[in-house]
């Protein structure tokens, strides 16, 4: 990216990695590292089959159990715009934060209730 080092404060980045292929994305951690001066917030897709129990009491307000399953038993096929995606066959969970923690510290790691498909990584830059 045409920055200088340590350009901005946070730098985000939504829905874009996938988009590139996968032996590209830890060179471009490194570049996102880099053009930051601490803070990363990563979003990536998370293919997944979500199950998920809600139940509304007036006293407790709302109760919610939910289930992620990755889809890992599919193997990923290139659609025109995703490389890949995490939980499908070769990208699971635990090679991408493998990879993500070689350039950074993960300091928070969710998902929306309502929309599970999107992660999140809120990322501090390695000192």
């Amino acid at each position: 990216m045409p920055f200088k080092d340590n350009t901005f404060d946070l730098v985000t980045c939504f829905e874009v990695l996938e988009h590139l292929s996968f032996n590209k994305f830890e060179n471009l951690l490194h570049e996102l590292a880099r053009v930051s001066k601490n803070e990363v917030i990563l979003s990536l897709p998370f293919a997944n089959n979500k199950f998920r129990i809600s139940i509304f009491l007036p006293l407790i307000h709302n109760l919610s159990l939910q289930f992620l399953l990755p889809k890992f038993y599919r193997k990923h096929k290139f659609d025109g715009m995703h490389y890949w995606e995490i939980g499908k066959m070769n990208y699971s969970m635990k090679k991408i934060v493998r990879i993500i923690k070689k350039v950074f510290e993960i300091e928070e790691r969710y998902t929306l209730p309502d929309n599970t498909y999107h992660t999140f990584f809120h990322l501090k830059k390695l000192i």
